[in-house]
């Protein structure tokens, strides 16, 4: 659309501001989130003194392996969240994770109890399957019940994301 308008230079004015790590392991994560907690110390590339969030998508395709019966797998969880905490307050990063869920007839994280601390808040969408409506729930810690449950139901249109229902 930016090449349609004339800006021939947006697109990759805007992917100059992305970088992307594939991991494939746990161990590759936390050695990606290791060098950019380097990398934005040392500033020595100007895209970290600019880096306004993080995401890593998705966690739960990395820890499910690990986790169940095995105990490392939650320790090594709960390391990595430390390490994401620690860049998001040291360096005012935004820091988004993404999960899946299981479950047959209840929607629960799938990363299990030990995850479901973790977060400030958290993001539920479902997606209404008459409507098109996506209903997103923000819920916040789980030690902040009059947090819970703030929801919100957007949208999918031709012309984008919408809080009406009706096409504009």
């Amino acid at each position: 659309m930016a090449h349609a308008r004339g800006h021939d230079a947006y697109p990759q004015q805007l992917l100059s501001n992305v970088r992307c790590a594939c991991v494939h392991e746990a161990t590759d994560l936390f050695d990606a989130v290791s060098t950019l907690s380097s990398s934005l110390v040392s500033q020595e590339d100007d895209f970290y003194a600019r880096l306004g969030m993080v995401v890593i998508d998705c966690l739960g395709a990395l820890f499910s392996p690990l986790i169940g019966p095995n105990p490392h797998g939650h320790s090594l969880m709960l390391t990595l969240s430390r390490e994401l905490r620690a860049i998001a307050a040291e360096h005012n990063v935004a820091v988004l994770v993404t999960n899946h869920v299981v479950g047959n007839h209840v929607a629960r994280p799938a990363l299990g109890e030990s995850w479901q601390v973790v977060p400030h808040s958290r993001l539920w969408f479902h997606r209404d399957a008459e409507s098109c409506a996506v209903v997103i729930t923000k819920t916040k810690s789980v030690d902040s019940p009059q947090l819970r449950g703030h929801t919100a139901t957007v949208y999918l249109t031709t012309k984008g994301v919408s809080d009406d229902d009706e096409p504009a």
